[in-house]
């Protein structure tokens, strides 16, 4: 098994990210390294396509306090687990829930939502994303 660091992962071609063998991704560190990755000290968010095969996409997501993914919707379903932090999660009319550390949230494709940091955090997405993405995950 392998392990993968941000900067050598951006500088990959973004195609198929999964190996034919198992692959070991240190979250603590990834995190660490996005948080000094230089957007991220510009914007307050950044984040890393850790696998890609297919449909499927893992994305680590670092957010600043107050942070926010603006109101968007994804090709398919979705899981968000909060590694570290909170995050306040919309969507619908007035549907919200808070997430904490080590929750995790599974969503349908197609249904507009916004993400907004209660605290600095860092998540995890796994989504199937059967077509082009309607909107780029912030870096």
């Amino acid at each position: 098994m392998r392990e993968q660091s941000a900067s050598s992962e951006r500088d990959r071609d973004r195609d198929e990210r999964l190996s034919e063998s198992p692959q070991v991704f240190r979250v603590i560190d990834q995190i660490g390294r996005l948080r000094t990755d230089s957007s991220y000290l510009e914007t307050g968010k950044s984040s890393i396509i850790l696998a890609r095969k297919g449909h499927l996409r893992v994305v680590l997501t670092t957010l600043a306090q107050g942070r926010e993914m603006e109101p968007h919707h994804t090709g398919g379903p979705f899981t968000l687990q909060v590694v570290e932090g909170s995050i306040q999660v919309d969507w619908g009319d007035s549907e919200s829930t808070l997430l904490r550390e080590q929750d995790l949230l599974t969503f349908p494709g197609q249904v507009e939502h916004s993400i907004v940091a209660t605290e600095d955090t860092a998540f995890l997405i796994v989504l199937d994303q059967p077509t082009e993405p309607t909107v780029e995950i912030p870096h």
